[in-house]
């Protein structure tokens, strides 16, 4: 748990915002030990103290973050919950986190490594659990060396890093299972009911779009730095930051924009239907996308090493 000061500091700042100043995304710097929260405008509302945060999701009524167990310990093995509305932050201790997204509900779903890994709990070495906002916990399944998950209303996929993937129902019964190419890099929700998007590893990387019973529709190369995207929600659109551009690519694979960003390195983070978010080690930055055309709308510095922006 938190210190008094911490969830009453939270609480107050949020409540104080109004709507013109309300929170717009969250960003985690990881050698600055704090989760900061960002107005539209990319401004600082507040600072706050969380042990080296990591991966970072939210949902309408809250914040999910990974943090350390304590400052400066690696790798993250506590799952901490901001409810932005009462201020409240509840935590979940776990062995290695290594896998987070946020379901509708105000639950999260969690990739849990085990200490060992495959030599002390054989070949599934990586649980999947569900974690309501009081901290309460569910286990759905256990996977080989599992690394990428994503959800859309009862379903969840999950992807390993021998290219397995094994989909779901909400309860954790398994419908499908399919194999990539290569290790499953990142797994979000696709542009339709039942689809899903799939960034694979390998001799090649590749950004795939997979149907409800994850045969590919299509598969795109793309550069092999790349190791996230961005999905435009009820698109068939998806966001990629690679060579120094940022690219958004549409059905096919086709390059649609390109644009040259600032020296990097850049991760694209949240996409829609008018730009991206991406943050570097120490900013974040906004492209805004209009008729067809992107440019740097706006930029906000000051982080020592982001690691995660969700909004």
């Amino acid at each position: 748990m938190f210190p008094k000061c911490f969830t009453s500091a939270l609480s107050l700042v949020l409540g104080a915002c109004g709507e013109s100043r309300a929170p717009a995304c969250w960003v985690a710097d990881r050698a600055a030990g704090e989760v900061c929260a960002l107005d539209a405008e990319l401004l600082v509302l507040a600072r706050f103290p969380v042990p080296a945060p990591g991966l970072l999701v939210a949902d309408p009524a809250g914040l999910w973050v990974a943090s350390a167990l304590h400052r400066g310990a690696s790798p993250p093995g506590r799952l901490i919950r901001l409810g932005p509305s009462s201020g409240a932050a509840v935590s979940s201790d776990f062995a290695q986190l290594v896998g987070l997204s946020a379901e509708r509900e105000g639950s999260a779903l969690v990739l849990e490594r085990s200490p060992g890994g495959a030599s002390t709990s054989g070949p599934c070495d990586t649980f999947l659990w569900r974690v309501g906002a009081g901290g309460e916990r569910t286990l759905l399944g256990a996977f080989p060396s599992a690394r990428a998950l994503a959800a859309q209303p009862g379903a969840i996929l999950v992807g390993c890093g021998g290219g397995e993937l094994v989909l779901m129902r909400a309860d954790g019964a398994v419908l499908v299972l399919g194999r990539e190419p290569g290790a499953v890099l990142a797994l979000a929700r696709g542009p339709r009911a039942g689809e899903w998007w799939s960034l694979v590893g390998g001799a090649e990387r590749s950004l795939r779009l997979l149907d409800r019973e994850l045969a590919p529709l299509w598969s795109a190369r793309v550069p092999p730095e790349t190791s996230r995207f961005a999905a435009v929600q009820g698109a068939e659109r998806v966001w990629i930051a690679a060579e120094g551009q940022a690219l958004l690519l549409g059905p096919g694979g086709a390059i649609e924009v390109a644009l040259e960003l600032p020296a990097g390195p850049w991760q694209v983070a949240v996409a829609g239907t008018s730009g991206v978010l991406l943050f570097g080690p120490g900013a974040v930055l906004e492209v805004e996308l209009q008729h067809g055309l992107a440019r740097v709308r706006r930029t906000q510095g000051g982080f020592r090493d982001l690691a995660g922006l969700a909004r």
